[in-house]
């Protein structure tokens, strides 16, 4: 198998890995899969259909895809190599948090597992990465995500931020106005009406767009 070839099958399982992380969700359809992955979606169909062969997935016309054992396995493996290097890049050679996805897409084709199991080791086994995703264990069999928008809390109550989605754009617009991991929060006023919250950040208050809020995840802070 050529390297290339290689490349795209751990990209399309990762990405469906990902995908396939809300909870109850079981299939991902082929438009969806084009989207994320930015091909056509005839170029989906094909790859998934070769993939099924190899015994990854399962693949319906008109249903889209399921992860069997093997590629859900498979999948977590790259996401795991993924994560950690990301987390490598960030707390030991200091690159900006924003701008390592793209590093990170490039080294996990090629940095062996044996590799990744050393800088795991000498990050201390980390959780989650700079943004917040959790990193998947070395075994893990399933993914699934259980945080809560920030968008969901209601008036008054206060929150500690565990994960942003995004872009590099947007993540250097989370990180401009404090909405980072481990950052407490206050929901100050929450209008439904207008779309609108104030938060209370660092002792100072900002507004956004609840759409804003729905990519930044939390958990609730008793303290």
């Amino acid at each position: 198998m050529s390297m290339m070839a290689a490349y795209a099958r751990e990209n399309y399982l990762k990405a469906i890995v990902k995908a396939l992380a809300v909870p109850e969700r079981k299939r991902i359809g082929t438009g969806e899969l084009a989207g994320i992955l930015g091909v056509t979606s005839g170029t989906v169909t094909v790859m998934l259909k070769k993939l099924e062969r190899e015994g990854y997935l399962k693949y319906e016309p008109h249903q889209g895809c399921a992860l069997t054992d093997e590629g859900a396995c498979y999948g977590l493996r790259v996401l795991r190599r993924h994560r950690i290097l990301e987390t490598f890049l960030v707390d030991t050679l200091d690159l900006d948090w924003a701008d390592v996805h793209e590093e990170a897409e490039l080294l996990e084709h090629a940095a062996s597992e044996r590799l990744i199991d050393i800088i795991d080791s000498y990050l201390g086994y980390p959780a989650r990465d700079p943004h917040g995703d959790p990193i998947p264990g070395k075994r893990q069999q399933k993914y699934t995500l259980q945080d809560t928008p920030l968008a969901s809390f209601a008036e008054g109550a206060t929150a500690r931020i565990v994960r942003i989605d995004g872009d590099k754009n947007t993540f250097a617009y989370y990180r401009r106005e404090g909405l980072i991991p481990g950052a407490n929060v206050c929901i100050v006023r929450k209008e439904v009406a207008s779309g609108l919250v104030t938060l209370s950040i660092r002792a100072m208050e900002s507004t956004f767009a609840l759409s804003v809020l729905e990519n930044v995840f939390a958990e609730t802070n008793e303290q």
